[in-house]
């Protein structure tokens, strides 16, 4: 199960580092690896429609209506990136007409769902794949390894592992890709119905 200090010490194995399993900061590579943490988690995130990391919920009304739509509706703070905004769950098809104003979602249909990725995860390391936190691992050594102009084997390396392994972690999030299910009921426009499911390319 991967945890930030497995992740850290794997990126040093990368940069041909000996492993710090107290992630001791006094050490020049642990240090910038810690510090680069967590932007590279939010970019890595925001790189790729992660399944594994998206939850789908059934909207909460709010009243009264925002101007120039029907109806308002409220949306989770944990909500990092929207997906969808549909009017079923069917998640196939395209968004329906949305806006996005101040943190409420805004359409014309009295019963709506959002699809987003749930920033949750961004701290919920047993949650991800270890091809996912590879893959972040390869990231981290590559923002920390210093720039250079010349051939550089350690570089290359790098970048070689990075690339295979963003590969591999979005093909494995591709397989994994949920269904859902319209949840019983009319009225759902109130409930809260939960189902968890750039750069690298």
């Amino acid at each position: 199960m991967p945890t930030r200090a497995s992740v850290i010490n794997s990126a040093l194995r990368l940069l041909g580092e000996p492993e710090s399993p107290g992630l001791d900061e006094s050490k020049k590579y642990v240090k910038r690896l810690v510090n680069a943490y967590e932007d590279c988690v939010a970019s890595w995130f925001e790189d790729h429609d992660w399944s594994f990391a998206s939850t789908v919920t059934g909207l909460s009304q709010v009243l009264p209506a925002e101007g120039g739509w029907d109806y308002t509706f409220n949306v989770a703070a944990s909500c990092a990136r929207i997906l969808k905004v549909r009017n079923n769950m069917d998640f196939e098809a395209p968004s329906i007409d949305y806006e996005f104003r101040a943190g409420k979602i805004l359409t014309n249909s009295e019963t709506t769902y959002l699809k987003y990725i749930d920033r949750t995860y961004y701290e919920q390391t047993g949650g991800w794949s270890q091809k996912f936190a590879d893959a972040l691992s390869a990231m981290l050594a590559d923002q920390v390894y210093p720039a250079t102009n010349e051939n550089n084997s350690t570089r290359d390396r790098i970048e070689t592992v990075l690339q295979k392994r963003v590969v591999d972690a979005k093909a494995l999030d591709a397989r994994s890709d949920p269904v859902y299910y319209q949840p019983p009921g009319r009225y759902v426009s109130a409930r809260t119905q939960g189902v968890r499911g750039g750069r690298y390319d």
